[in-house]
């Protein structure tokens, strides 16, 4: 099973590193990114320190480059490269 290092909320103002988090499944509407780089901003240390939902993921910007394509999409091929912002606001 593939694996990604993720930085995951574990409680309210707790986080933790770690390296054997297994890839989501792809799901229809959705890109996986092979991410090089993220921005960990004041909104996801809030929302760590607020929020602190066990499991989540710590960060909503990051760069990258796409290495599969979820159904539905026409305008993406594994060549391009993506800059994400998420919407936390979304729960996603």
């Amino acid at each position: 099973m593939a694996t990604q290092k993720a930085v995951v909320i574990q409680a309210p103002k707790q986080v933790a590193v770690v390296t054997d988090r297994p890839l989501p499944k792809l799901r229809p509407g959705y890109l996986l990114v092979k991410v090089c780089a993220v921005a960990l901003n004041p909104i996801d240390w809030k929302r760590i320190d607020l929020v602190g939902q066990a499991g989540a993921l710590a960060g909503s910007d990051y760069a990258g480059v796409v290495e599969e394509i979820g159904s539905g999409y026409k305008c993406w091929n594994t060549i391009n490269t993506a800059a994400v912002h998420l919407d936390c606001r979304k729960g996603e």
